[in-house]
Parts: C-alpha cells; structure tokens; sequence
C-alpha cells in the first residue's frame, strides 16, 4: 500500500503543475485581453454590447434592428443609414438638410443627446464614413419608443454620444430624430 502511494504521490504532483502550467495566460496575451475588451472581437470592429447584461429585457425585434444598425454603421451604409427616419420626420426634415446634418439630427448625436434649447448655431455633422461603428449603453421604454444611449465610434479612437429614439411598436422599427 505504501509503496502505491510512494509511486502514485510523484504522478499525482506531475499531473497537478501539468495542469496549472496549461491553465496559465502566455505573458503579454493576458495583459492584452484585459486592457482592450475589443481586441477579442476582431481588430478594427466595434462591439454593440447589445449581449450584455444591461439589454437582457430589450425586446427582440428591437434588438434584431439594432444589430441591423450596427452593421449599417460598420457598412457605411448611407441609404440604409437615411432611409431609417420615421416617415412624418423624413418628410418634414430630409430635404431641408445636408445628408451629414440630417444624419446628425436623425441619430440626436452631441449637443442632441439632451432637450436644451441652448445648443450651438451651427448645426453639427455626422460624418458616417468616419464612423467604424455604435456601442449601445443604455436603454429605456417609454411608451411607443425605446430611447438607446449609445456612443459612435470613429476611426481614430473618438467617440461621441448619440442618443437613437426607436419608435418600435409599428410595422417596422423607425428612427424619430431631433428637430434642430
């Protein structure tokens, strides 16, 4: 019996640092996951977040077109981007505007993400070629409409806040934007 466990103690300690070895993150690749949750995505692609826990209670046909918006935003996909006001705003703001500037409302980026009526002269752009894709942060039910905070992402790092009023309970999901 003694002499079992004489042979057995050495296998059991090799299997035992065998497997704590293997479990071990490489150096350099750890410290990577940790400092930059977008790496594990693909370099270059912005995360939606629309997996976390904070958009468990979102109803799926919401959370279907968000994910389609996304897209779009990585796509650079203008005529999906324009085509996404809810009908009555399109028709009354649309053509008043400049694609960027209409985009700008549509989306209520920057000084549009609040209801203040003191916002700046000069009408902000959303330049969508730029934009490498939205990470949503927040959402809130509010009647017929689903208000998601969000954050664009550019190409060089930037982000500015966006603030996307779903109108989701009609036949298909529309964008209700923000009159300048």
């Amino acid at each position: 019996m003694m002499r079992k466990a004489l042979i057995l103690l050495p296998l059991a300690l090799i299997f035992w640092s065998c497997a704590i070895i293997s479990n071990r993150p490489t150096e350099g690749k750890a410290e990577t996951a940790a400092a930059s949750p977008r790496a594990a995505i693909r370099p270059g692609r912005v995360e939606d977040n629309l997996g976390k826990p904070t958009f468990k209670g979102l109803p799926q046909e919401a959370r279907e077109y968000l994910e389609t918006l996304s897209k779009a935003f990585r796509e650079k996909n203008l005529d999906f981007l324009i085509s996404q006001g809810e009908i009555h705003y399109e028709n009354e703001t649309r053509f008043r505007y400049d694609e960027e500037t209409y985009l700008a409302m549509l989306y209520r980026i920057g000084p549009y993400t609040e209801d203040s009526p003191f916002r700046e002269m000069k009408l902000p752009r959303l330049e969508y070629k730029e934009v490498t894709g939205i990470e949503y942060t927040a959402w809130d039910e509010k009647g017929p409409m689903i208000e998601i905070q969000a954050q664009l992402v550019y190409q060089k790092g930037e982000t500015i806040p966006c603030e996307i009023m779903l109108v989701w309970k009609l036949p298909a999901p529309k964008v209700l934007g923000m009159y300048p």
